[in-house]
């Protein structure tokens, strides 16, 4: 998990979202990159009582630096906030 109680080290920082800010620390991500994983997002919600999950990753372009992960893990969250709040 990458998400945060609060900010604790300048590996972690806040990211605003349409529901109030959410903390994240990139350090899983600097690993993922050192070892050559492939990296996945998801969050998921509850529909009607079922369970939606969505799953995206970073770019071609984005995934080959912890700047480009961590950017796009930033749109993810966001994107996935902001669909939330037009339920």
């Amino acid at each position: 998990m990458i998400d945060r109680d609060v900010v604790t080290s300048r590996s972690t920082f806040e990211v605003p979202t349409d529901r109030g800010p959410v903390v994240i620390a990139d350090a899983l991500i600097q690993v993922a990159l050192r070892v050559n994983a492939f990296v996945v997002f998801f969050a998921g919600h509850l529909d009607d009582g079922d369970i939606v999950l969505t799953f995206d990753g970073p770019s071609a372009d984005d995934c080959h630096s912890p700047e480009g992960v961590t950017a796009a893990a930033v749109a993810f969250l966001q994107k996935h906030v902001a669909d939330l709040r037009s339920r």
